[in-house]
């Protein structure tokens, strides 16, 4: 015969539904340190440096690039002082910005990089040529933080005169006292001893800028900076005017 039926068992009863989980909660967000910066700016200084491969004799300039960051196809936004400034330190090409001259500049309403700092709570301080104009203090008011005043750039004057409006050069052997970017650097000094105290005391951190004369004419240096080269050795140019290829707006004359 058949085997029994198995007992039938009724189902279980439901289950009340269970709420989720909750998540774990988020951990606190890291705590960003804002670092102090400095931005050091030296006039018409080509990449001529041993760090390039070149016969100039930077060692400290040499070490510098060893230990950061170097860049091997960084190029200049024009061949003059004004326009450059104006593009790099606002983040606009001279093609959009259309400053291309020392006629021009920006609306004084125009970002740019100390001012940027200065609206997120940076400490702002300005020495030397760091914008052309105003013997670097253009726009002061908007860029730099009121702590400590800018600190406009003077030059050095040789005695060789150069057919440059207001401009001499040649060679000049001084003492570094008497050299304007020697007393900058003084200056800078100073200046990087009051940020640092500032940002010990009260955590804010802060923007240094620094721009040096050098090495744009007239060239000033003490005795031992010559003595390191002889003068027959150095090669001239081999395009001291304006090749045929070149755009016109390349070439800038003081008139």
């Amino acid at each position: 015969p058949p085997p029994p039926p198995l007992p039938s068992h009724p189902p279980p009863p439901p289950q009340p539904s269970q709420p989720p989980s909750p998540s774990p909660p988020s951990p606190p967000p890291i705590p960003v340190r804002r670092l102090n910066v400095l931005h050091i700016i030296s006039d018409d200084m080509r990449a001529d440096w041993g760090a390039y491969g070149r016969p100039a004799t930077t060692p400290h300039l040499d070490r510098l690039a060893s230990e950061g960051l170097t860049f091997l196809r960084a190029y200049c936004q024009m061949s003059v002082c004004s326009p450059s400034r104006q593009s790099f330190l606002t983040s606009q090409r001279p093609d959009a910005h259309r400053v291309w001259n020392f006629a021009t500049t920006n609306p004084r309403a125009t970002q740019a990089l100390p001012g940027h700092f200065r609206e997120a709570g940076y400490l702002t301080l300005g020495l030397g040529k760091t914008f052309h104009e105003d013997a670097g203090a253009w726009n002061s008011d908007h860029y730099w933080s009121p702590e400590r005043p800018y600190r406009n750039y003077t030059a050095n004057r040789c005695p060789q005169p150069l057919p440059f409006e207001g401009l001499n050069g040649g060679h000049c052997v001084e003492r570094d006292e008497v050299i304007a970017d020697y007393d900058l650097r003084l200056a800078a000094l100073d200046y990087l001893r009051f940020a640092a105290g500032v940002r010990k005391t009260t955590s804010r951190p802060f923007f240094l800028m620094v721009g040096f004369f050098g090495a744009h004419l007239p060239w000033v240096a003490p005795q031992r900076m010559y003595d390191l080269y002889n003068a027959a050795d150095l090669a001239v140019p081999t395009h001291p005017t304006l090749g045929p290829s070149q755009p016109l707006i390349s070439w800038c004359a003081r008139r």
